[in-house]
């Protein structure tokens, strides 16, 4: 093909995509990835094109409008683009490689290539055995070359998880990440936590099934540069106020997932914590089913500018004392189970509750709102509330209603 199609102008691009469309996927990997090269890993290209100029978000644009079958283009089209091929797939590892020789493979051509080391910047580790870490020792030379992200994940073996904490967490060089994310049992005592906040540069943090510690966490140093914390754990964890006083003050975010609803203990733990962190702006609360307790009434939150949580017995204290400067409000709404459950809805016979009445008069008069979500729970069918809909025309913020459950948001702990 002429190198001048490929510096063709941006009216040029839907015939781009139109072939781009047809090439296959196969061929693509194997040009891209660099044991299938027959050019040097470490090496310019020796046959330059009008292609080597097509500035880098030029190609990402035409990348997000073709499948990743289609992004053969980069190597089909001309060679000159398994570069920036390249760095698009290594970006994130792994790769969906399964087995023992392709991890190896792996390893090989990232310990051979600095190049490809510098374009990786999110990495996800999850061993099956402790044997499996020999597959990961590429993993510190990473930090010297721009790696961001780590991503510590394992089955449940306390010998595994140990060393998974020996290998990566007790290393000094890996003070240079921005974003980990850790199986709660790699972190076998309240030291390998506190080497974690300590890191300075760690932002997000996000805990897989977070550990109780039988000593408790009592003289944890607070961090300094940390702004999210996610957990996805059974329970609301008994050390929740001390965990999030140890987040320090730049805190500004909390992700709590729960496989379990809590029981009246844990909705006091929760509470008690928030309480002590007024310093956060968005919180995320998930349940896999809907909490009977309005633990949010009265509740003071000054700071809180994104709220979202799941179904709850909300009532009017609640809508009644918002957040002063919310932005954004997500709930969701359940069957009633129990008895003692306030019907105010607009389908009764349905026995839905949420407070239409004052859901209206909170929301109608909140200053800085700017959208109000409402969808059912997961395993809730969806309902119509056209008293909601009608006051919502008075409303300064949107209202959106949804007719499905929301998924978990993805960037809880992926993104």
């Amino acid at each position: 093909m002429s190198p001048t199609i490929m510096s063709a102008s941006s009216s040029s691009t839907p015939w781009f995509i139109l072939l781009l469309k047809t090439l296959d996927r196969r061929w693509f990997t194997q040009m891209c990835h660099p044991h299938r090269l027959s050019i040097s890993l470490e090496e310019p290209l020796s046959h330059m094109s009008a292609a080597q100029e097509c500035n880098e978000d030029t190609l990402r644009l035409i990348f997000e409008h073709c499948s990743y079958s289609s992004l053969a283009a980069a190597g089909r089209v001309c060679r000159a683009w398994a570069l920036p091929a390249q760095q698009e797939l290594f970006s994130v590892l792994p790769l969906r490689l399964h087995g023992t020789v392709q991890w190896d493979a792996l390893g090989k051509i990232l310990l051979g290539s600095a190049r490809l080391r510098s374009y990786v910047r999110k990495v996800q580790v999850f061993p099956c055995a402790a044997e499996d870490l020999e597959y990961y020792r590429w993993v510190p030379l990473l930090l010297h070359s721009g790696l961001l992200s780590l991503e510590l994940l394992a089955f449940p073996n306390d010998a595994l998880h140990a060393a998974l904490g020996t290998m990566f967490l007790a290393s000094p060089e890996f003070s240079v990440l921005q974003r980990l994310i850790i199986s709660g049992l790699a972190l076998s005592n309240p030291a390998v936590l506190q080497r974690c906040l300590a890191m300075p540069s760690l932002q997000h943090l996000g805990i897989i099934f977070l550990p109780s510690f039988p000593d408790g966490l009592t003289s944890l140093t607070p961090s300094k540069t940390l702004s999210r914390l996610s957990i996805r754990t059974w329970d609301v964890p008994l050390d929740i106020s001390v965990l999030l006083r140890a987040c320090g003050s730049t805190l500004r975010r909390l992700d709590l997932a729960l496989t379990h609803q809590p029981d009246l203990c844990g909705y006091a733990r929760l509470r008690t914590a928030l309480q002590g962190t007024p310093h956060l702006e968005h919180l995320y609360l998930d349940w896999t089913e809907a909490h009977p307790t309005p633990f949010l009434d009265g509740l003071v939150l000054p700071n809180m500018c994104h709220l979202r949580a799941g179904a709850g017995l909300y009532t009017g204290a609640f809508f009644a004392n918002l957040p002063p400067v919310l932005e954004t409000l997500h709930l969701e709404y359940d069957r009633t189970h129990g008895a003692g459950a306030r019907l105010l809805t607009d389908n009764a016979a349905e026995q839905v509750y949420f407070p239409t009445e004052a859901a209206a008069t909170g929301l109608s008069a909140h200053p800085t709102l700017r959208l109000f979500t409402l969808s059912p729970n997961k395993y809730c069918p969806a309902m119509d509330f056209p008293a909601l809909v009608t006051a919502s025309k008075s409303f300064r913020c949107k209202v959106a209603i949804l007719e499905r459950a929301q998924a978990e948001n993805s960037g809880l702990f992926w993104h």
